[in-house]
């Protein structure tokens, strides 16, 4: 059984495993996506409040020899404001000023008449100089930095309005070129190093892989963990009463008849409802085997003592002819007959008994009427009843109650119901039989005054060479086979048969068989 409690251990194991690495795999491909989203639109937004700055600042100075004057100092916040290295370029494509990899790449070139402005730092020496902080004011604190026509920015510059964004010329190679405008034309383009390229802003977007990562790995490492220990302690659970039902079942077949599971009723906290059913039917199965079982042995003794009894009696009558000690006249030779006819009688239930219960049972399929039979078997019984001092009635209805069966068999079911009541009911008791219709079917009623039958034995009253302790105690005849026969022939005819006693009260059994037209 542990091959199963570690199956079922890794299995919840896997599912968990598999369930957090899916969920992991969908976060981080989502999360790197609205990420990368983010950091896109951010960058958008930071190349337009750029360009905004770059175009509003060209129109105040007119020329782009001023504004190279101006920016020399402040190339590090033009860096920072765009987010990435970018590079400018006039309308005639000379480079004006540029930051990060461009400035390497690119130094500035002369713009009239091959000079360079009069307050601008040499070639190659990058932006730097003091034209930002005369021409547009210091910084405040370090709260933010006042801009052309009075606007105050922070560190990310102002915001443009949308319908103000240019549209990239060209996004190609890791670049993305833009057009500068100011009073209605072209005045130059500015060209930013796309995130994945520069190296800038990619960076971050790997610490979050990176986070999300380990978020995940460390969320399926505590998953694996809780589903290895849930499913050590579902697969102990399920599997501890599975173990109680496989050592119940060894006892049994090893010859333990009243080994039993003796699960609990209903689903527990400890046992599955479905787990707890199937320990039920087991033991539901037991207990009737080893009923079942006792019942053999006892039918043995039952069928051993109704035998030797007329074969004893028989043999003692033909010993006594050949010895002489008793004639062979008519009154001994009945007597002889009667201990033969018993013991036919015993042979002949056995053999019907193995018939019906074969499915081999012969039925003719003829139109009845259930008055004629009963009142037949009725009038064989009535003398009977007379001489054992029992009220004896039989109650028929005045119009037909038909019927498609056999009448032989019929008769015979009620022969046997009428024989258990007069054997099991006492001289002043009662004795009635009553027909009449329920719906679409014959009813008929047998009930008697008799001993009664204990509510545990009712259940078997109806299985083969059961006979109860009443039966035993009286020392009744039979081998427990007739109410059996009485069950099948009933259900050949498509009807029922039930049992209703009381101990000291009586026994009524009820006989229900379909009505024909």
């Amino acid at each position: 059984m542990s091959g199963l409690r570690q199956r079922l251990s890794l299995s919840f194991l896997l599912v968990a495993i598999t369930a957090v690495s899916f969920t992991a795999g969908l976060i981080l491909w989502a999360g790197s996506r609205l990420f990368s989203g983010y950091l896109s639109s951010t960058q958008s937004l930071r190349h337009q409040r750029l360009i905004w700055t770059l175009e509003r600042t060209y129109a105040t100075f007119g020329d782009w020899p001023g504004m190279r004057d101006a920016f020399e100092g402040v190339g590090g916040y033009l860096g920072m404001m765009a987010g990435t290295s970018f590079l400018v370029r006039d309308e005639a494509g000379r480079v004006v000023f540029a930051t990060g990899r461009y400035a390497e790449t690119f130094p500035p070139e002369p713009l009239e008449n091959g000079d360079w402005p009069e307050s601008a730092s040499a070639p190659g020496r990058g932006m730097t100089g003091p034209g930002w902080g005369r021409r547009f004011g210091q910084m405040s604190g370090g709260m933010g930095m006042m801009g052309p026509y009075g606007l105050r920015w922070g560190e990310q510059g102002p915001v443009p309005p949308e319908e103000e964004w240019r549209r990239p010329l060209r996004v190609a190679g890791g670049e993305a070129t833009y057009p500068l405008e100011a009073g209605g034309r072209r005045i130059g383009t500015i060209t930013f190093a796309l995130p994945r390229t520069a190296g800038v802003l990619n960076t971050f977007e790997e610490r979050f892989r990176r986070l999300v990562g380990l978020t995940a790995l460390a969320a399926a490492l505590l998953a694996a963990a809780v589903g290895w220990g849930s499913g050590l302690w579902l697969a102990r659970r399920l599997t501890q009463p599975i173990i109680a039902l496989r050592d119940a079942t060894r006892r049994f077949a090893a010859g333990e008849l009243g080994a039993r599971v003796a699960l609990p009723a209903g689903e527990t906290p400890e046992v599955p409802d479905e787990i707890a059913e199937l320990g039920r039917s087991f033991d539901l199965m037991a207990e009737r085997l080893e009923r079942l079982e006792q019942v053999r042995r006892q039918l043995t003794a039952d069928v051993a003592h109704e035998l030797r009894t007329p074969v004893a009696a028989a043999r003692n009558l033909v010993e006594a002819f050949r010895d002489g000690v008793l004639p062979p006249d008519e009154e001994n030779l009945s007597a002889l007959n009667r201990e033969l006819e018993r013991l036919g009688r015993i042979v002949g239930d056995l053999r019907d008994l193995s018939v019906a219960e074969s499915g081999k049972l012969q039925l003719a399929r003829d139109r009845l009427d259930l008055r004629e039979i009963l009142d037949a078997a009725g009038e064989g019984w009535r003398s009977h009843f007379a001489e054992a001092g029992i009220a004896f009635g039989v109650d028929l209805p005045g119009e037909p109650v038909p019927v498609v069966g056999d009448a032989a068999a019929l008769e015979r079911v009620f022969s046997n119901l009428l024989a258990n009541a007069l054997k099991y009911t006492g001289r002043g008791g009662r004795v009635e039989v009553v027909l009449g219709r329920e719906g679409n079917r014959a009813l008929v009623r047998v009930a008697d005054t008799g001993v009664g039958i204990p509510a545990e034995e009712q259940p078997l009253v109806f299985e083969r060479f059961f006979r109860g302790e009443a039966a035993r105690r009286a020392g009744a005849e039979g081998t427990g086979v007739g109410l059996a026969i009485v069950r099948e022939i009933v259900q050949a005819h498509g009807g029922e048969v039930v049992l209703a006693s009381r101990p000291g009260e009586g026994t009524a059994v009820t006989v229900r068989i379909p009505l024909t037209t």
